[in-house]
C-alpha cells in the first residue's frame, strides 16, 4: 500500500515539475564601448588626434609588440602642449559609474640620457572637452637601454553625466622632442543582457509547451492508474511543498601641461 501511495505522489509531482518547466537563455555579457579600441584597422578609424587648440596631432597606427593584437597608436612629443585621442562613446547611462583604462608606454628618445634632466610627462582622461580633466597622473618615460619595455595600464572610475559622452585620451610632457607615446587596448566595459532571438523564443516556448503538455499526460494518466488501484483507503493528507579617488583637483586650463 504504502508503495502504491508513493507512486502516485510521485507522478503528481511529476506533473507540478513538468508545469514548472521555463526557457530562460538571456546572458550578461561585457561588452567594450570603445571602437577600434585596440587600433586593429590599422589606422585611425573612430578616432581624433589633435594637439589641444589646434590641428592633427601627428600621430599614427603601428604594427609591433602591441599590448593587444598586432597594432598600436604612436605619436612623438614634439611640442609642449596637451594632445588627446577623441572619440564619442554612446551606450552609457547617465548616472552610472565605469572604469575606463588605457595601456601606454613613454620613452625617450635614444638621444636622451638621464644627465640631461629630461622633462617629465602626463597620461589622463577628460570628458566633454579635451579642459574638463577627470584626473591626470605624472609619467617617468622610460630612457632606452635595449631591454623589453613593458606597457603600462592606467585606469580610473568614470561617472556617466549622459548616454553619450565624448571621451579624450590625454597626454603631453613638459619638453617636446624628448620623448614618444605609444597607446594601445583602451577599455570602457559595458554590461549587456543578451536574449535570443523572438522566433527562436517562440520555438523554445512551443517545444517547451509540447514537453510540457507530453509529461503533464504522462503524469496524469501514470497518476490516475496508480490511483485507480487504491481500493476506499482514506486519501493522504495533502502535502505542503516548501515553498538576491576622488577626482583631482587638478584641472589644467591652459594648452601645455603643467
Amino acid at each position: 500500500m504504502r508503495t502504491t501511495l508513493f507512486r502516485a505522489g510521485f507522478a503528481l509531482g511529476l506533473l507540478q515539475m513538468a508545469q514548472a518547466i521555463r526557457v530562460n537563455s538571456c546572458t550578461v555579457v561585457v561588452m567594450n564601448a570603445i571602437q577600434n579600441p585596440s587600433f586593429e584597422t590599422g589606422d585611425l578609424t573612430d578616432w581624433t588626434n589633435n594637439i589641444a587648440e589646434a590641428g592633427f596631432a601627428g600621430g599614427y597606427v603601428v604594427s609591433g609588440d602591441a599590448s593587444d593584437g598586432s597594432e598600436y597608436f604612436t605619436i612623438p612629443i614634439d611640442s609642449g602642449n596637451w594632445m588627446y585621442l577623441e572619440q564619442s562613446v554612446s551606450g552609457l547611462e547617465a548616472g552610472t559609474q565605469y572604469t575606463v583604462s588605457v595601456d601606454f608606454q613613454y620613452i625617450y628618445n635614444a638621444n636622451i640620457q638621464a644627465s640631461d634632466s629630461p622633462g617629465i610627462c602626463f597620461i589622463g582622461f577628460s570628458t566633454g572637452s579635451w579642459s574638463n580633466f577627470i584626473t591626470y597622473e605624472t609619467v617617468y618615460p622610460t630612457f632606452q637601454d635595449g631591454s623589453l619595455i613593458e606597457w603600462t595600464n592606467y585606469a580610473l572610475p568614470l561617472m556617466a553625466s549622459a548616454s553619450t559622452v565624448d571621451l579624450f585620451v590625454m597626454f603631453g610632457c613638459q619638453y617636446g622632442d624628448q620623448a614618444v607615446l605609444n597607446l594601445d587596448n583602451v577599455q570602457l566595459p559595458l554590461l549587456e543582457t543578451v536574449c535570443p532571438s523572438a522566433s527562436s523564443s517562440a520555438s523554445s516556448s512551443s517545444a517547451s509547451s509540447s514537453a510540457s503538455s507530453s509529461a503533464s499526460s504522462s503524469a496524469l494518466s501514470f497518476a490516475s492508474s496508480s490511483a485507480s488501484s487504491l481500493s476506499s483507503t482514506p486519501s493522504p493528507a495533502k502535502v505542503n511543498p516548501c515553498k538576491p579617488q576622488a577626482p583631482s583637483s587638478q584641472n589644467p586650463v591652459t594648452t601645455a601641461p603643467p
